[in-house]
């Protein structure tokens, strides 16, 4: 009995500690004599442990790997009229497969005697069937887009000499991370597609699948996987088995654009939200273990990952009553937002457009199995590049502009630049020849330039009151290059010094008969720049008409729509550069380029938000009711991503083809979102009710066997078969509380 005990406690170290056989060898041996360990020497220690003629019991393939007790599993926990559901793609199996190149052999050289106890049994195969088949596999080179030499497949094949096995591959479920039983196999020569191929082919015939319910695979490399996918392995496949392809999210931003409309499971309809990265976390605590593997016997290495894979197998069934209650409550929230968004966007788009947009997507989806170019229409078209406005400077008003220039002054008076000083000067030339017109339209109406109130617009300049949108700006990557700088001039200098002045010698004046320049407006004799003359306006002027009050807030709801329409289409022209010519660019010139580009836009998106910003305080001013403030919301940085940006109106009929063009893209995209949302919180009710049956029909399966077994193997089942039952009423007393209408259905 206390060989057992000790045998029990090293298993649990070394599943939970990653303990390795030789030091747990030291423990036993520090425990048994603490002052002089050294003196206790182990008999077998120099041994490798020998047949005794024994006959082992016959276990069948794979009998003894556990599986996840929420993929749908036909006579395990489906309901016998499974077929006849109008939801059947939600049983339909998702599988991954990945490498592992830390779990690799260093190579023997007295070679390798030890015992082999039930080989094929658990998650590895029979040796012999499994370098028969790689034997008997056939290499086909594949030409796909995206092809190219993998840097961890070339460092594996480096070591070859020194390890005779650089790793395993494994497939697993892809929404819980359970291991297929069966489905994990040595790597001899880097990961190829053969190997792949072997794991994929154990774990459909071990995981209790039937053909019907096809298969969605997830590979890191499945745009070439599956190009001669059917050629290789399509003779071994069960009949009538239809297979999809897809690409982990965070592997197929590495690939070409192309492939993320095509492999990425937010594009595959019915196929729910995934990530498809989950064997990288089961990677990280295998890996613990690895290095006590690298130099074991073979045999006692298949027993250790046998071992560990199974019991990842069993904390999952452990937490997944936790986990699918997350899921649930997660999803349910997601699949809201999502149509929020969704219906957000189709607000501010023609009920025409939108009917169009959902038909060819429609359409594209149902044709995807024949041909996945269709896809591609979740992207922009590059033949509307070419036609969007770059809105011009004079379509902000003199108001605006003198913000502008107000705040480029103040900076530039620390970092001043030559072609900033140049600028700064044509703005002020801009903003006073308007100013004469502004002053006799104010003159006309009886606004008294008088009553401006006298507030410096340099005081939101300072550190501690950031301009409107600073913040939007504070963190966002510029591809501005550094330039040289130079001194400032006097003349520059002297905008710190310069006082707000009210434009009264304009207003009280007759008509000039050209437009003043920034020279001849001055106030006492006071040299004053454009920027720092308050022009008199019913914003600025307390005691003005109400009814002139209201006519300016109209000119600024009209001024605000005109900004964010503007805005709209440099964020549109950005996310063209990006995916059409700076991820695409061959040659460094193109990248330069590109980068000019982009900051040339970045900078004139800058411009509007800060236009947009003082428009909206001046709505505020004007005493604008929350209905247009709604409308015209404050911006934020989301508001300003290519993915989000704002919107405005339903006239895009009108708008520019690349701007319509860019609010397919979204709507499409947003679309898709929320159809995946839907679709995963359809499928966490069917796993509870899956998680539920799975239970049960275990703990069937073990009273079974408790009534015709020897005394002790049927004290064993009982303990399992209650188990099996305590499980299976805890998660249907907690699922109810979430899916009462699904888990009626559950016998």
């Amino acid at each position: 009995m206390f060989t057992f005990d000790v045998l029990e406690d090293f298993r649990l170290a070394n599943l939970e500690c990653k303990t390795s056989a030789y030091q747990y060898y030291q423990l036993l041996r520090r425990k048994t004599e603490p002052l002089a360990p050294q003196k206790l020497k182990w008999g077998g220690r120099n041994k490798t442990r020998e047949s005794d003629g024994n006959t082992i019991s016959e276990v069948r393939t794979a009998e003894l790997a556990p599986f996840c007790p929420c993929c749908p599993q036909p006579g395990v926990n489906l309901p016998d009229n499974w077929k006849e559901d109008q939801n059947k793609w939600v049983y339909r199996r998702t599988l991954m497969a990945d490498g592992n190149f830390k779990a690799d052999h260093i190579r023997k050289s007295t070679g390798d005697k030890d015992v082999w106890l039930s080989p094929g049994s658990s998650m590895l195969p029979h040796r012999e069937e499994y370098t028969e088949f790689l034997r008997a596999a056939e290499n086909i080179k594949t030409k796909a887009p995206c092809e190219n030499s993998f840097r961890a497949i070339e460092n594996t094949l480096l070591y070859a000499k020194t390890c005779d096995i650089n790793g395993i591959v494994a497939i697993t479920c892809l929404q819980h991370g359970c291991f297929a039983p069966g489905s994990v196999a040595d790597l001899y020569r880097g990961e190829q597609q053969k190997n792949v191929d072997w794991v994929l082919l154990q774990s459909l015939k071990y995981s209790n699948m039937d053909p019907e319910q096809g298969l969605l695979f997830f590979y890191d490399i499945a745009c070439q996987y599956s190009v001669h996918f059917q050629r290789r392995i399509g003779r071994r496949l069960p009949v009538g088995l239809d297979t999809d392809f897809a690409i982990g999210q965070f592997h197929v931003h590495g690939h070409k654009e192309k492939c993320l409309f095509r492999f990425s499971s937010m594009f595959i309809p019915q196929s729910g939200v995934v990530i498809g990265e989950i064997l990288e976390s089961l990677w990280a605590n295998l890996n613990a273990v690895t290095l006590a593997m690298r130099t074991a016997t073979l045999a006692h290495r298949a027993e250790m990952l046998d071992d560990h894979i199974c019991d990842s197998n069993h904390k999952k069934a452990l937490n997944i009553v936790r986990m699918l209650c997350k899921r649930y409550v997660l999803a349910n929230k997601r699949a809201a937002d999502a149509e929020d968004t969704r219906d957000e966007i189709a607000e501010c788009v023609s009920t025409r457009n939108i009917t169009a947009w959902t038909n060819a997507v429609v359409e594209a989806e149902n044709t995807r199995y024949i041909d996945l170019s269709v896809m591609d229409i979740y992207g922009m078209s590059a033949s509307y590049e070419d036609h969007l406005a770059v809105p011009a400077e004079d379509e902000l008003l003199n108001g605006e502009y003198q913000w502008h220039v107000l705040c480029w002054a103040k900076r530039a008076l620390k970092n001043s630049r030559a072609d900033e000083a140049r600028q700064i000067a044509n703005l002020r030339e801009k903003i006073s020849k308007g100013i004469s017109d502004i002053a006799l339209q104010s003159r006309v109406l009886g606004i008294d330039g008088s009553d401006i109130r006298n507030v410096d617009p340099l005081a939101s300049l300072t550190e501690t009151e950031p301009l409107p949108g600073d913040a939007l700006f504070s963190n966002l990557n510029d591809f501005e290059p550094p330039d040289n700088e130079i001194d400032v001039d006097d003349e520059e200098s002297s905008d710190e010094a310069d006082v707000p002045t009210v434009l009264t010698a304009a207003v009280a004046s007759p008509p000039l008969a050209e437009h003043p320049t920034t020279a001849s407006l001055s106030h006492t004799g006071a040299h004053l720049h454009a920027e720092n003359i308050i022009i008199p306006l019913p914003s600025t002027v307390p005691q003005c008409a109400l009814q002139l009050r209201s006519h300016e807030l109209g000119l600024r709801e009209c001024q605000a729509d005109a900004l964010l329409k503007l805005l709209r289409e440099i964020i549109a022209k950005k996310s063209m550069l990006y995916s059409h010519t700076l991820r695409g660019a061959g040659r460094q010139l193109i990248k330069t380029r590109s980068c000019d580009q982009i900051n040339t836009l970045n900078k004139k998106r800058s411009d509007l938000v800060y236009a947009y910003a003082r428009c909206r305080h001046t709505m505020m001013t004007l005493k604008a009711d929350d209905t247009i403030l709604r409308k015209f919301k404050e911006l934020s940085k989301a508001d300003i991503k290519s993915n989000t940006y704002v919107h405005v109106g339903r006239d895009d009929e009108s708008a520019p083809a690349a701007l319509q063009e860019s609010n397919r893209v979204l709507y499409l995209k947003s679309r898709a979102l929320a159809s995946r949302w839907r679709e995963e919180l359809l499928l966490v009710k069917y796993e509870m009710e899956w998680t539920v049956r799975y239970f049960k029909h275990n703990h069937d399966v073990w009273v079974d066997w408790s009534s015709d077994s020897s005394p002790g193997a049927k004290a064993y089942a009982r303990r399992k078969a209650a188990q099996y039952l305590q499980q299976a009423q805890v998660a249907e007393g907690e699922f109810i509380k979430y899916n009462r209408a699904q888990l009626h259905l559950v016998t």
